[in-house]
């Protein structure tokens, strides 16, 4: 749209206002939303409005914003941030095309060697790709990962890295002679406030990297509330040792877990209602932050015998010698 203004009433006023509401992750794309206004000749504005906690995502912290406030230099914040931001992406993109360009030419492997019939390397690559895990040694880690604005990076880089991981983690096995038995899992947690299909993501238990990728590249870093829900994703971990042998799980996060008394106002002020915590939560045995148990009350009475301090699950974790 050319946004040229045609109402003689608005251009006499200054003309149209653009109001961009996020911050674009490149220059480029700024630039042009400014030029949507004073089109030909005409008179414009535009102004950038921003809600803070989508900035967490350019690592600006509200110490940044309060500073850049103080000193009116707001722009000159965003803007380096942003840059920042584009560098790291850009450098994490550059790993990802070379992981695409190897598969690519194993592809290519592949293609040769059908044409040429040569069956030995068809069977080679196919089982190479292909091949399942052995169940009865398997090692499983279970990654747990806040998936909140301001992980937007770190989650950015784990997207990129999936596949070194695993080729990493093969070679590792391959020297121990321990190959088709190692699976992972991602699980991404976030707070309260998330709709209840993004509380909790988990991907499928995954022996080869293209399922975590696929998986991790529909995550987006949104939905954070001070202290983060990792009692959700502890007690996800909790039911699946019911099922799997977990050997290991990973937490990273940048935020501690909510209090037993934050969990309790979450719930409460959720705009999913009661009903949703039932249905969602009710099969999870939760954990709380705290020194002391829930009091017994009618929401609480008869989840009140699964619940424990947050702190002794995971010394109940260690004691099955899972690190």
């Amino acid at each position: 749209t050319d946004f040229a203004c045609h109402d003689q009433i608005v251009t006499s006023n200054g003309g149209p206002h653009v109001i961009q509401a996020f911050l674009s992750e490149e220059l480029s794309e700024e630039t042009q939303i400014k030029g949507r206004t004073a089109r030909q000749g005409g008179c414009g504005s535009y102004s950038l409005v921003l809600c803070e906690k989508a900035l967490e995502r350019f690592l600006i912290t509200k110490n940044d914003i309060e500073k850049a406030r103080k000193e009116g230099s707001f722009y000159p914040l965003l803007n380096s941030s942003r840059n920042r931001f584009f560098s790291t992406q850009y450098e994490d993109s550059k790993k990802y095309v070379a992981n695409a360009a190897r598969q690519h030419k194993k592809s290519e492997a592949l293609i040769t060697a059908v044409k040429n019939s040569d069956v030995a390397t068809v069977k080679k690559i196919l089982y190479q790709q292909n091949r399942g895990m052995n169940e009865e040694k398997c090692v499983r880690t279970m990654v747990l990962m806040d998936a909140t604005g301001s992980m937007s990076h770190l989650l950015q880089k784990s997207k990129h890295a999936v596949s070194t991981m695993f080729e990493r983690i093969n070679i590792i096995l391959e020297e121990n002679n321990s190959l088709n038995n190692f699976e992972m899992q991602f699980a991404v947690y976030r707070n309260y406030n998330a709709p209840e299909d993004m509380l909790l993501q988990i991907s499928p238990w995954e022996s080869k990297p293209e399922g975590l990728r696929s998986f991790m590249e529909k995550v987006q870093p949104l939905y954070g509330d001070g202290n983060e829900a990792i009692e959700v994703a502890l007690a996800y971990v909790n039911r699946e040792l019911k099922t799997y042998d977990v050997s290991q799980v990973i937490l990273i996060g940048d935020a501690p877990p909510n209090t037993r008394k934050e969990v309790e106002e979450k719930r409460r002020n959720s705009r999913h209602g009661k009903k949703y915590f039932e249905t969602l939560l009710k099969p999870l045995t939760w954990f709380y932050i705290g020194e002391n148990y829930p009091k017994k009350n009618e929401d609480w009475e008869k989840e009140e015998s699964n619940q424990k301090n947050i702190e002794n699950e995971l010394r109940q974790l260690r004691s099955c010698n899972i690190p």
